[in-house]
């Protein structure tokens, strides 16, 4: 919750006692046992104080307290989490993602939103962890002569008038201590114009966010790379495997190759080619047949549509106009094809094509037509995320979902990141979004929309940041294949995966 605060008359009282309580506590360092104002998840002053304390309470807290806006803040938002003096889920946005590995290399990545460029300013990044859970936020942890420290990161420093995005993310490595338990408190703090001179530090301006460490997601993992390296492919759950369709090669031509990953056996094996190379195609699958419409055939919008059946690939009705660099999901029987450009460019309306029938409609268009963004469908919804409009400066936060039933997309809380060249994939309940490029380099953020809580959480970035980017989502598993690790014409064979669990959102 941020510094600056809105106060109800009813409890403007309560509230300056509140904050006066709050300011003499830290400057007296929280003696124990004395009452102090939760600060979030963690138990603050139990045993001995849990700072840094703030002028402010950290959640919408009993006083009454309300946050303003400020410039600077973590994740997309201020969390208003209600006092909590026990475990409890954090369903906001807060910006923060890492791994802890105990005594070894870990990294804590924290995305921080201006409101507005140029901004101004230094703005300090603070993590705190409770490895030995005595309350104190203090000290170290054994590993080795002289253990890791509880205060894990110090005053990381960002020149906010450097910072190019409105969103930026950092990724700060640091060594974990050993863990007493399996779960111990962490915080993370923001403060603007002032380093803390200590886990008790005061803030006066900033944010305070605070997580429950729950080890369940190891991170992601490197599996074999793809036996072609390419940009620009799609990826789909096909038969229990893991297929990567077309893209672009290194010599500029279309692929036609369908390689697929099986995960029991970790080992890659190829399907019959595609009838045409293609880049830039839209994929999906259903019932043991694998779909693929569209794409580049050269540097034009293809119409036309293919489907693998008992080992051989059949044409399908082509559809009304070409289509590439959009996204595709199947929903109900019917596979729908979503946002893209065609031959005249940006399109407006999108297809779906009845599996059973044969035939293609017309789909009511993204109520932001887009290009090279992510498409999944999960629970019946078709999602459709970022995208961009034009170039690599044009990247677009814009989430939508589309009900059949409803025949009408509908807006979703904004992304964290802009980003287009992006792709998408549905698992554990949560849709995902992966890879992506601008300016400044590929994205190396996840991020997974919660259609439950209708909010967006920070996944592990990914270790190798790619666009054009195969995504899938398979058994509890995320998938990143293939894709290339810097803008433009790059290319890779590299394959990850991420065990997501819904509960934690794999972070934490």
């Amino acid at each position: 919750m941020e510094a600056a605060v809105r106060r109800g008359p009813r409890r403007a009282a309560a509230a300056s006692l509140a904050a006066g309580a709050v300011g003499a506590l830290a400057a007296a360092g929280v003696a124990q046992g004395a009452p102090v104002p939760d600060f979030g998840d963690a138990p603050d002053g139990r045993p001995t104080g849990y700072g840094p304390q703030g002028r402010f309470p950290s959640v919408l807290a009993s006083d009454g307290a309300r946050a303003e806006r400020l410039n600077v803040r973590l994740g997309d938002r201020v969390d208003r989490e209600p006092d909590a003096h026990q475990v409890r889920g954090d369903r906001g946005d807060d910006g923060v993602a890492g791994q802890f590995r105990a005594c070894r290399e870990s990294f804590i990545q924290v995305t921080v939103r201006v409101g507005r460029l140029p901004a101004r300013g230094t703005a300090y990044l603070n993590l705190f962890a409770d490895f030995d859970r005595d309350g104190r936020w203090r000290g170290s942890s054994a590993c080795g002569q002289d253990g890791a420290p509880e205060w894990a990161v110090r005053n990381f420093r960002i020149d906010l008038a450097r910072q190019r995005r409105r969103v930026q993310t950092y990724t700060i490595p640091f060594t974990a201590g050993r863990f007493a338990s399996p779960r111990f408190w962490r915080r993370v703090t923001l403060s603007v114009d002032q380093p803390l001179g200590g886990p008790r530090g005061l803030i006066r301006r900033g944010e305070v966010e605070d997580y429950l460490h729950l080890p369940s997601a190891p991170g992601w993992r490197t599996l074999p790379g793809a036996p072609q390296a390419r940009t620009e492919v799609v990826g789909v759950a096909f038969r229990g495997r893991l297929a990567a369709i077309g893209g672009f090669t290194r010599d500029g031509g279309s692929s036609a190759r369908v390689d697929v990953y099986n995960p029991r056996t970790r080992r890659w094996s190829r399907l019959p080619d595609l009838p045409q190379g293609v880049n830039h195609a839209m994929a999906a699958a259903a019932a043991g047949v694998l779909y693929v419409v569209g794409g580049n055939d050269g540097s034009v919008a293809s119409s036309r549509a293919f489907a693998l059946r008992g080992g051989a690939w059949q044409e399908l009705p082509p559809m009304p106009q070409g289509r590439s660099a959009g996204g595709a999901a199947i929903v109900d029987g019917r596979l729908y094809v979503v946002g893209g450009v065609g031959p005249a460019g940006l399109v407006g309306s999108g297809f779906a094509f009845d599996l059973a029938a044969g035939t293609w409609a017309s789909l009511p268009g993204l109520q932001v037509s887009r290009e090279h963004l992510g498409v999944t469908a999960l629970g019946g919804i078709v999602y459709a995320l970022g995208g961009r409009t034009a170039g690599l400066d044009s990247n677009l936060r814009t989430a939508e979902a589309f009900d059949p039933a409803a025949g009408r997309w509908r807006r979703l809380p904004p992304m964290p990141t802009a980003r287009g060249g992006t792709s998408a994939g549905a698992v554990s309940g949560l849709v995902v979004s992966v890879g992506g490029e601008g300016p400044e380099g590929t994205f190396s953020e996840v991020e997974a929309f919660d259609p439950t809580s209708n909010v967006w959480q920070s996944l592990p970035p990914s270790p190798r940041p790619r666009h054009g980017v195969g995504v899938v989502g398979f058994r509890g598993m995320l998938y990143q294949l293939l894709g290339g690790p810097q803008p433009g014409f790059t290319f890779s064979g590299t394959a990850l995966a991420l065990r997501v669990d819904r509960r934690t959102g794999g972070t934490r």
